[in-house]
């Protein structure tokens, strides 16, 4: 999992948003950072700073992984998700849940891994 700020001003964001991961659906032959794993980007915006939770679910509704647990400042901020469960085995071909939570703000979106 890799995060990063890409704030341009902090004035600039107006609301707390998740946006749809790219790339979507994400394959395992794509190349990235992350030694040749299956990887998408998932973008959100925090109106300040506060604690979330960026968490993966299968189809099913179950969890997958916890990307995001922590503090975070105002801004946009990217999340990379590797294709990987929380003990580490790739997870497999599927439709899966991302969601955002910031305090009372709670927002889920679709994405789909092929392998």
């Amino acid at each position: 999992m890799l995060v990063t700020g890409v704030a341009d001003k902090p004035g600039a964001v107006r609301s707390f948003a998740l946006y749809q991961n790219y790339p979507n659906p994400f394959l395992r032959e794509a190349k990235s950072r992350l030694a040749g794993n299956p990887t998408t980007r998932i973008a959100f915006e925090l109106l300040k700073t506060e604690r979330l939770s960026l968490t993966i679910y299968n189809s099913r509704g179950e969890l997958v992984i916890n990307l995001l647990n922590q503090a975070m400042n105002a801004g946009r901020h990217e999340a990379a998700w590797n294709g990987r469960n929380r003990y580490g085995e790739a997870a497999g071909t599927g439709v899966y849940f991302y969601e955002l939570r910031v305090g009372n703000f709670r927002e889920r979106k679709k994405m789909i891994l092929l392998h």
